[in-house]
């Protein structure tokens, strides 16, 4: 999505939301925005729109895993829960073939949530470890609840 993508960003995909349900389009459609900072700001002011019927929101799943996790920010080191602060696709990676520390960098703050926002770390050696190592030894507990979560979310619609 980095080339030729016209709605980066959340606040864009908020217009983008506006504009299908101003058009009444009829195919099912499910945006799913991360559990984090941003998009939780953006869920809350989409959920005020009247969307129809065939027009679903959700974030990204809470996950167990997410409850302590190491963070660095503005008060130093930490464990805390990022559900709800940064909880992003890659997230739901494997951690596990990551040699480097995987952390929660917290950045901007968010006055009306009134938290920071959280990027998880080294997001490039998660997604180079999936490409690198999903068809040999992959751990997909994570990422079947995310695909389990999605489906129930698009069922449930």
């Amino acid at each position: 999505m980095e080339k030729n993508y016209p709605f980066t960003g959340t606040g864009n995909l908020k217009n983008f939301v506006k504009g299908l349900s101003k058009i009444n389009i009829l195919n099912k459609i499910l945006v799913i925005l991360d559990n984090d900072t941003a998009g939780k700001s953006v869920y809350n002011d989409i959920k005020k729109i009247d969307l129809p019927n065939n027009l679903k929101i959700i974030t990204l799943p809470n996950y167990k895993d997410f409850d302590n996790f190491k963070c660095k920010g503005p008060q130093g080191n930490s464990i805390e829960n990022i559900n709800g602060k940064a909880v992003s696709i890659e997230c739901f990676l494997d951690h596990s073939s990551i040699d480097d520390e995987i952390y929660v960098r917290w950045t901007g703050f968010n006055n009306k949530l009134i938290q920071y926002q959280g990027n998880i770390e080294p997001k490039n050696l998660l997604i180079k470890s999936f490409h690198q190592y999903y068809k040999q030894e992959y751990d997909f507990t994570k990422l079947k609840y995310l695909i389990d979560y999605i489906l129930e979310s698009w069922i449930s619609n």
